[in-house]
């Protein structure tokens, strides 16, 4: 873990954002949403994670791949607002929700003479892979079909700097002072946290060290997966596909050893360990009141949006990493000369060609893939960039280009089918787009693969492969054994339930 600076806040001045928060609501017929901005003495968000005071909230963190450049990091603590659309229309309906949102924003410095900070989030979002609320598992009931919330407090690091955001929703001709008060409470809140005293946080007592139950992977497993994948395959061989990706979850519960409760998942410990082991990885964990919590490090970012600037990736084909340069290299290699993963590939490019040059201008695709390696496996990638059309934002987007080729199939509608006749899998928000949204329209949307559900003394790992005529059972079963291995190896453990 990163050395963590924490200093006390400076008190709020009352009567002065009392003034500037009436300043602000003068006038406002219709709902807003205030957000009050400092600067803050902290070296990393996540320093925070496991502390006390935040039993009981909603969190959402986030930290950029360490290799990318982009060292943003993220902790959203409780709901200012939030919504959950359901249904074939829930990005739709997303996007009108953000539009509504983002004007009815004010930015306001919690100091005066202070500073309000440009592309801080304000509107965390999830999406479950398929809209099916009603027919949705017990095991990822509550998370809905998606999910839009505003963070009471969100805590951001980029580029050397830590600012924090106390929101608060105001609704129409809603009283200055108590406006004002809720913020102050907020902020109290954010100051006690910050002046918490913490002991130095112990390693993550993680599945390599301990003994854990895997539960679902034996024979009957096997040979349902060979079945589906042959399915796939005849109806690739008879034209009504041309890709799908299938999917399927592996449970854990840990093996106590010792007399008393049981061992449980600690969903916090395992986002720090994926985030340490998993450096060229978006790492996330979304974690709810009760304290079910979806955690994982993806490698595929679905779309990234500044300043009007479209960025998205085909991946696609998969091997593992080496044991040395050498082996390493000669896997990569092999990976590049597969006839059946470059078609793959393609087949991702020209969906997401196809998906964006409605709305989109100066749009470029490279025509060869390169290879992008990760800590366990490593693919077939293609950088795809454009310039966005005006009227169309973030949300657009999402609805444009989810589910990808790489994690749902072609043609899109057929192949959603045939999962849904096939797979016998609800994936819940596995797969599904989940990301973060800045005043403007700016933000960041990743696919959430490499992932798990974790509930208590259970957790509910994810991977699936894209199969096409030439797929080999085998082979596409061992394929999703390296993927799950990247987030089984880091499921960290607890105390007793």
């Amino acid at each position: 873990m990163r050395e963590v600076a924490l200093t006390r806040a400076p008190p709020a001045r009352s009567s002065r954002l009392r003034d500037r928060v009436r300043r602000a609501l003068e006038g406002a017929e219709g709902r807003r949403m205030i957000r009050v901005h400092q600067e803050l003495a902290l070296d990393d968000p996540w320093a925070l994670l496991g502390s006390p005071m935040l039993e009981g909230h909603q969190l959402a963190a986030w930290a950029a791949p360490a290799e990318s450049g982009d060292d943003r990091c993220l902790l959203a603590i409780g709901v200012s607002r939030a919504r959950h659309p359901e249904g074939a229309g829930r990005f739709r309906e997303a996007a009108a929700l953000w539009e509504l949102l983002d004007q009815s924003l004010v930015e306001l410095p919690r100091a005066a003479g202070g500073e309000v900070a440009r592309g801080l989030p304000v509107l965390f979002a999830g999406f479950a892979f398929s809209a099916t609320s009603a027919t949705r598992s017990e095991l990822w009931r509550g998370w809905g079909d998606s999910a839009l919330w505003v963070p009471e407090i969100l805590i951001h690091r980029y580029r050397g700097r830590t600012r924090a955001a106390l929101a608060i929703s105001a609704g129409p001709g809603a009283a200055p002072e108590g406006v004002c008060d809720r913020i102050e409470a907020a902020a109290a809140r954010l100051d006690r946290l910050l002046a918490e005293e913490r002991a130095p946080r112990p390693a993550p007592s993680v599945a390599g060290k301990n003994k854990m139950a895997r539960v679902g992977r034996d024979a009957a497993a096997w040979e349902l997966w060979r079945d589906r994948v042959e399915a796939a395959r005849a109806d690739v061989r008879e034209g009504r596909l041309r890709k799908v990706v299938l999917a399927r979850t592996e449970r854990f519960q840990p093996i106590s050893g010792r007399a008393g409760p049981g061992r449980r998942f600690d969903p916090l410990d395992t986002a720090l360990t994926l985030r340490e082991r998993q450096t060229r990885c978006t790492t996330f964990c979304v974690r709810l009141p009760d304290g079910r919590s979806f955690v994982g490090a993806t490698p595929e970012e679905l779309v990234r949006l500044e300043d009007r600037r479209v960025q998205t990736m085909a991946l696609a084909g998969t091997r593992s990493r080496g044991w040395d340069a050498a082996s390493d290299e000669a896997l990569a290699g092999e990976l590049l000369a597969s006839d059946k993963d470059r078609r793959e590939q393609a087949l991702v490019a020209e969906d997401i060609r196809a998906a964006l040059a409605p709305v989109v201008r100066d749009l470029h695709i490279p025509r060869r893939p390169s290879i992008a390696r990760f800590a366990d496996v490593q693919h077939l990638k293609t950088a795809i960039s454009a310039r966005l059309e005006d009227g169309v934002n973030l949300f657009d987007l999402v609805e444009r280009l989810h589910p990808t080729p790489a994690v749902g199939g072609l043609p899109r509608r057929e192949a959603l089918s045939w999962l849904d006749a096939n797979e016998g899998l609800d994936r819940g928000w596995y797969a599904g787009p989940l990301g973060w949204v800045a005043p403007g329209g700016d933000g960041v949307f990743v696919v959430a693969i490499r992932s798990a559900l974790l509930r208590g003394s259970e957790a509910a790992a994810f991977a699936g492969c894209g199969l096409v005529e030439r797929s080999d059972a085998r082979a596409e079963w061992q394929e999703t054994i390296f993927k799950l291995r990247a987030i089984s190896q880091s499921l960290a453990l607890g105390e007793g339930l």
